[in-house]
């Protein structure tokens, strides 16, 4: 589950934020940590039993603060996106 919505994460992280380090750390986190807390004990009540919330918190905290970094030092790539159809049709 983790590495789904990492992945999803890391996709829209360079279209949706302007500040991809606020959006990574605290905002990523909560909404993660919240969703893994809610339906953990329905998925696997073993696992949630070993799981210390605090430190997984802020190993999501720390994850997504990096991801903001290396999202902010890539540079941009020009798309055609809102270039007219028949415009982007000619090439």
């Amino acid at each position: 589950m983790s590495v789904l919505v990492g992945l999803l994460y890391g996709a829209m992280l360079p279209m949706f934020a302007r500040r991809p380090i606020l959006l990574g750390g605290p905002d990523r986190a909560s909404a993660l940590s919240g969703l893994l807390y809610s339906i953990l004990g329905l998925l696997n009540p073993l696992l949630e039993s070993h799981i210390d919330w605090f430190w997984f918190r802020l190993r999501q905290v720390a994850f997504g603060i990096v991801a903001g970094i290396v999202v902010m030092r890539q540079s941009r790539v020009t798309t055609r996106e809102n270039v007219p159809f028949a415009l982007r049709g000619r090439n």
